[in-house]
Order: structure tokens, then C-alpha cells, then sequence
């Protein structure tokens, strides 16, 4: 598959950007290429409503860019009219039953072929302002070459987010007079979904696919920091008995073992195959090991911790380090959590209560804990991880 490159503009952005993803359709098939998902909020199962166009073959449907089925050639897609030049702009206008917040969207587009007829070569976006009933532009993108790659655009962005009821989207067509199927083909436009939470980055999943790979990733993360902190106290426990153990070695089979999981899973979404999470643990074992074994004068292994001087300061470093890892796992599992609820559209599960009682474990045994060297913040070593475990959650969960 192809590599999804994010795009970020802000609001009411008038130059032309690079496309933000492209994935690449395996052949001229409209049964091979992806038709977006149901039931976003621009879908007219939704109640949204087409209010306006620049005109559709008569065969063809505007509704079917969003999800309707009322086009009886290429159902399920829109067909925009054949009678303009190259550079004509064609668009559609859309009503939602109530205001909605979009700060993603996906579009899903296709071409003939080698003559590129039926394809655009500049996409943009509008939202009406309520206090100027005018469209302001949200979002503006050239695609890569017309004909398109492998004929194929899968446009994923996201944009500042705006409040919206009305929306317009503007196609600027490719092929000129000589060609008889000049207007752009575009199977879906979808609304991104909703933002993860309020303190943590990511999206909603938007379909159970792409819940499944994202969550299972994210507890396999769960395990992989789980193990590393292990490789530390198990490296440190060789040290202060004058013994050896290779934390390298270790590391690496943690690694090994997280990377052949992932391979395994199934339909995961681009941005998930694009990008190795396993860093996410290791980049936290790396920061919050040696501020757990901070005490001593001799260090072990790659992260610059010492090893403890004394049997009490060893055990108390050795707890924190369980306790540190049973606690981000626990957090990690509340944003699974999370997402299950709100993609299933269930009661609200409430993460921020789900963290504080893994918060509370830790600070309960903590309390217990003797012989903790001065220099050992415990509550600062798990604060700073559930900051940055929030902060990375849109790694996890980074499909709209």
C-alpha cells in the first residue's frame, strides 16, 4: 500500500498544496477501489442534503458522493456533466439537519485511464460563514498528475476545525473538449470523525477494521514498554550481584516479538502500517528508567540509570518500575476502552476516571514503598508518562 503523507492547513488557506495522501488503487476497476464508510455525518443517511450543484449526467446522482445509491450508471458514485472544458469548476453544495464540527475528511476519486478523462486536477473545500452567508475555504489540494497515479485518489486531511451547517466542495476538471467523458468521478466525500478526547490526540475509528488494528497496537505497545522496563530491572538485579545480563538482547526480542504481532494483523489503515509505534514504549522506557534508578554511581545498559548502591534503594526501584509499567498499560487500556464506546455510540465511558484508578494503584502501593533514594519522584515519573501517553495517542488512533 501506498504512504499516507498528513496535511495540515489552516483555516481559509488559499494556496495549493500537496496532496495529503494518496493511496494507490491496483487497476481501473470501480469494484477494487475503496467507497469510503457509511453513516459520517455529510452522509444523506445522516440527513444531509444536496442544496446545490454545477450539474450531474442525467444518469447519475449528486446524493451518491455521500453515500446515496439513486444513480442508475456507476451507482453509488457521482458523474459530474460532460459538456464543459478543462478548467471548468464544477461544484456541489450540501445542508447538514444541524451544525457540525469537521476538522477531517476523506475523498475517494477515480479516473478513466491513460487519458485521465474524468479527473480533476485541483480540489477545494468551503464552509459558509453564518455571519457573512459566504463560503470561507477551508482546504485547497492539487493531485499529484493527471492521469492519476494507478487512477486512483484517496485524499485523507485534516483541516483547523470549523463549526459548519453548509458545505461546498469545488472539483477543477482535467480533460478538455476532445474527450467525451469530461466531468470528474467521485465515489465518496466523508466527514472525518470525531476527535479522541479532550486531553488526547487521535480520532474515533472510523470503521470496526480500523478500531481492531489500532486498538490491538496499542496493547501490544502496552506489553512492549511492559517488557523493556523488565530488560532494566532484570539488568540492573544482574548488576548489584556482579553479574551480567544483556539488556540489549533482551530489547531486541521484546522488539522482535511486537513486530511479528503486528505483521500478523489484518486491514489496518495506512497510517498504522505507515509508521513503527513500537517507539512509543521504547522512547518511554529510555526517558522514565534512568529517573527511576537514580541513584547510585555506577550505570547500566543504554539508558544512563545507575545501579542501585543498596538492596533497600534496589527493591524500591524495582516496585516503581512494575508499578510505572502495570500503570501505563492500565492507560493504554482506557483508551481502548474509549474507543469501543464511542465508536459502538454507547454510554460515555469516562477515561479520565479509568486512568485515575490506575493512577490511584500506583500511588497506593508507592505509599507502601521504603527506602526510595531522594532523588526518585515517583509521582513525576508517572505524571510525565500519562501526559505523553495522551500525547501519543493519536498514533494509536490516527484513522478519521
Amino acid at each position: 500500500m501506498a504512504a499516507t503523507i498528513p496535511l495540515n492547513l489552516p483555516r481559509n488557506t488559499f494556496a495549493l498544496a500537496a496532496l495529503a495522501a494518496l493511496v494507490l488503487g491496483p487497476a481501473r476497476s470501480g469494484a477494487a477501489f475503496s467507497f469510503g464508510r457509511p453513516n459520517d455525518v455529510w452522509d444523506v443517511s445522516q440527513g444531509a442534503t444536496v442544496t446545490n450543484t454545477s450539474g450531474v449526467l442525467a444518469v447519475s446522482s449528486a446524493n451518491d458522493m455521500f453515500g446515496g445509491s439513486d444513480s442508475t450508471v456507476e451507482t453509488g458514485t457521482t458523474l459530474f456533466r460532460d459538456d464543459q472544458d478543462a478548467g471548468f469548476v464544477h461544484f456541489v453544495e450540501w445542508h447538514t439537519p444541524a451544525p457540525v464540527t469537521i476538522q477531517a475528511f476523506n475523498l475517494y476519486a477515480n479516473d478513466d485511464g491513460s487519458s485521465g478523462d474524468r479527473g480533476f486536477t485541483t480540489f477545494r473545500l468551503f464552509v459558509k460563514n453564518t455571519n457573512t452567508s459566504m463560503f470561507d475555504q477551508v482546504y485547497s489540494a492539487a493531485v499529484p498528475s493527471n492521469p492519476y497515479p494507478d487512477n486512483n485518489i484517496e485524499l485523507h486531511a485534516t483541516i483547523t476545525p470549523v463549526v459548519g451547517q453548509d458545505f461546498r466542495a469545488e472539483f477543477v476538471q482535467f480533460a478538455n473538449t476532445s474527450t467525451p467523458a469530461r466531468g470528474p468521478r467521485i465515489r465518496e466525500l466523508d466527514a472525518g470523525t470525531a476527535p479522541f478526547g479532550d486531553e488526547d490526540d487521535g480520532f474515533i475509528p472510523p470503521d470496526k477494521h480500523a478500531l481492531k488494528c489500532e486498538s490491538a497496537v496499542a496493547k501490544l505497545v502496552g506489553k512492549l514498554l511492559a517488557t523493556s522496563a523488565a530488560c532494566a530491572s532484570k539488568t540492573a538485579k544482574a548488576a548489584i550481584k556482579g553479574k551480567t545480563f544483556d539488556e540489549a538482547v533482551c530489547e531486541d526480542a521484546a522488539k522482535a516479538k511486537y513486530a511479528a504481532a503486528v505483521d500478523k494483523l489484518k486491514d489496518c489503515p495506512q497510517c498504522i502500517e505507515d509508521n513503527d509505534l513500537h517507539a512509543i514504549a521504547t522512547d518511554e522506557v529510555d526517558t522514565q528508567i534512568p529517573a527511576i534508578f537514580c541513584a547510585g554511581a555506577t550505570t547500566f545498559g543504554s539508558h544512563g540509570a545507575f545501579v542501585p548502591p543498596d538492596k533497600a534503594t534496589a527493591k524500591c526501584a524495582d516496585g516503581v518500575t512494575k508499578s510505572w509499567a502495570k500503570r501505563a498499560t492500565s492507560q493504554l487500556a482506557c483508551h481502548i476502552k474509549l474507543a469501543k464506546a464511542a465508536f459502538a455510540a454507547k454510554k460515555p465511558f469516562d477515561e479520565e476516571a479509568c486512568e485515575d484508578k490506575a493512577q490511584g494503584k500506583y500511588d497506593k502501593a508507592q505509599a507502601k514503598r521504603v527506602g526510595c533514594p531522594p532523588c526518585l519522584d515517583a509521582a513525576a515519573v508517572s505524571d510525565a508518562t500519562r501526559g505523553n501517553l495522551d500525547d501519543e495517542n493519536g498514533g494509536f488512533y490516527c484513522a478519521f
